[in-house]
């Protein structure tokens, strides 16, 4: 091998060295650093949230408003809003996580003092806590909003265990069920639900629908593959 052509292999070699190592240091990277990298992510969100409602109110934030169309105002709140007990809220009230009826009482009394239209609420009490002044809490409170949806634990296609006897008293009772994919991913939910004994009664979903028609469970028909909503019409 000439000197030149020793050369010119030592070139190509060296040239494809940076690259390999480049993408092996990357992937070494990634798998060590990946917890580092979700935490940025995640508080780079929050920053990022927090810019926005800050643009909502120049007022308050008048840096804000310097920024001008980097820092779009959030949109305005839709008709659903959903309220969710997320793991700072689990670890920060006490017994949240085993169903405190106190803070369950709470946040019910606030968001009908909002003016909600329809509570429905996705958590199951089948029996009562055993402290009697939380319990009842929990109990005035559905009765006093008016509009609440209580979620039965849903046993198969046709039983289900309703909340403990006060509790389903004061709301309104519905079972929740979901039939989740191979992908564990939920994209549909049963609206009529059979029991064994008794008559068909509306789903979690649909009875969230029915009150916020303002609709009883009269004005329901339950007919053979759907449910018809009856309105003042008759339709």
């Amino acid at each position: 091998m000439t000197p030149v052509s020793e050369k010119k292999q030592h070139s190509r070699s060296w040239k494809s060295l940076p690259t390999g190592g480049f993408f092996v240091a990357t992937l070494v990277v990634l798998l060590l650093c990946g917890p580092l990298f979700t935490s940025l992510d995640t508080r780079l969100r929050d920053v990022w949230s927090r810019w926005r409602l800050a643009a909502a109110d120049p007022t308050t934030h008048p840096w804000a408003a310097r920024l001008g169309g980097w820092l779009s105002p959030p949109s305005t709140p839709g008709p659903v809003v959903l309220v969710l007990a997320d793991d700072r809220a689990i670890l920060g009230i006490p017994n949240l996580y085993q169903g405190n009826r106190a803070a369950y009482a709470e946040a019910i009394t606030l968001i009908a003092s909002a003016g909600a239209k329809v509570i429905a609420l996705d958590t199951f009490f089948g029996t009562p806590a055993g402290n009697g002044e939380e319990d009842e809490k929990l109990v005035a409170a559905v009765k006093n909003a008016g509009n609440l949806v209580l979620k039965a634990f849903r046993r198969g296609d046709e039983m289900m265990t309703p909340p403990y006897p006060a509790l389903a008293m004061a709301g309104s009772v519905a079972p929740s069920y979901f039939r989740p994919l191979v992908d564990e991913s939920i994209r549909r939910s049963s609206a009529v639900f059979r029991p064994t004994r008794g008559e068909a009664i509306p789903g979690f979903h649909a009875d969230i629908v029915r009150l916020w028609l303002g609709l009883k469970r009269a004005d329901l028909a339950f007919e053979p593959g759907r449910l018809v909503f009856r309105g003042a019409s008759g339709t």
